[in-house]
């Protein structure tokens, strides 16, 4: 987290990409967001000599081998803003990159001993004090859904960020507040998703 957020403060474009997208440096220091810089290894070079092993490195989906038989590791996250992923506790078991270049939109972690995409949902961190004091959680889609909502002082709010909403997450927006409001995007996959979220709230009584 450390290292890209270093990262970020070194990139103008990075910088400049949060500026337009109207996300303040108090929003940056809250969500610990940082930038992956647009290089083969640096990630993996900066871990090494911290002290991390290629396995740790490999295990935290920070690493990409791809043959097991090849030795070297290049970065998972390049040219990427970086939205550290935490679990209720604030501990950060992943993360999530929107590209600055012509990549895949949106990457995160792979499945991992800490991070598992079914079980996480960005924003639970921060959003748990406020929800349980609203008796209600606010479920978006994207980071900078979730950026948005406190940037206006609405911080129970949480989103599923890339993936489809599961009976683990609704287990864990039951354990944040007793009411959960859809506001996912309003073209025709979200109002789908927003129906298969409201029919998988609905069985767990929420």
């Amino acid at each position: 987290v450390a290292f890209f957020a270093l990262e970020l403060q070194r990139s103008d474009r990075a910088t400049q990409y949060l500026r337009e997208r109207r996300v303040t440096p108090a929003l940056i220091e809250a969500f610990r967001i940082g930038y992956a810089p647009d290089s083969f290894d640096m990630t993996y070079t900066h871990l090494l000599k911290n002290g991390f092993s290629r396995k740790e490195i490999l295990s935290a989906g920070l690493g990409v081998q791809k043959e097991l038989t090849e030795e070297r590791i290049y970065d998972r996250f390049r040219n990427r803003i970086m939205f550290p992923i935490a679990d209720p506790q604030g501990n950060v078991i992943g993360f999530g990159g929107r590209t600055l270049g012509e990549d895949a939109k949106y990457i995160n972690s792979p499945d991992g001993p800490l991070y598992s995409k079914s079980l996480a949902l960005f924003g639970t961190h921060g959003a748990r004090e406020d929800a349980r004091e609203r008796k209600s959680v606010i479920l978006v889609e994207g980071y900078f859904d979730v950026l948005a909502f406190h940037h206006i002082g609405i911080r129970n709010v949480v989103a599923v960020s890339g993936t489809a909403l599961t009976e683990q997450h609704v287990t864990l927006l039951k354990r944040i507040a007793p009411e959960v409001l859809l506001c996912l995007d309003q073209d025709e996959a979200g109002r789908q998703a927003a129906e298969r979220a409201f029919a998988l709230c609905a069985r767990q009584g929420l």
